[in-house]
């Protein structure tokens, strides 16, 4: 069963700019890096895109390569102009992580076994 521990940090910093600071602390069956970036010209410029998706956990690596391309990592930072927006973000952080934990265990769970359809199926 796949479990994580998400650690998120809100902070108000200059401007204002609320800032939602995201964290895979520990992990159990799945990896720790679970935040899609994008290669920026510099680290400092990567763009944090999104949380995986189970095709992400399989088809993006965790090793930043060439500009433009994606990579996955184990924390991310998402910051707003807009307190509404911040507690947003915080949200679904937490309910995407969530999200990819439970689908992790879920397809490990329910891949084995034999499976027998007859298809056409109805209502398709």
């Amino acid at each position: 069963m796949a479990e994580a521990t998400i650690q998120l940090t809100c902070t108000v910093e200059a401007g204002p700019a609320f800032k939602v600071s995201a964290a895979i602390t520990v992990a159990t069956d799945i990896s720790t890096a679970v935040f899609v970036h994008q290669v920026g010209a510099v680290e400092i410029q990567d763009t944090y895109i999104r949380v995986a998706t189970l095709n992400d956990m399989e088809a993006v690596g965790e090793v930043r390569g060439d500009v433009g391309n994606l990579y996955r990592k184990s924390s991310a930072e998402a910051e707003s102009s807009s307190i509404l927006a911040a507690n947003g973000a915080k949200q679904v952080f937490k309910n995407s992580v969530s999200r990819l934990v439970e689908q992790t265990t879920d397809a490990a769970a329910n891949f084995v076994g034999v499976f027998t359809f007859d298809l056409p199926l109805e209502g398709e």
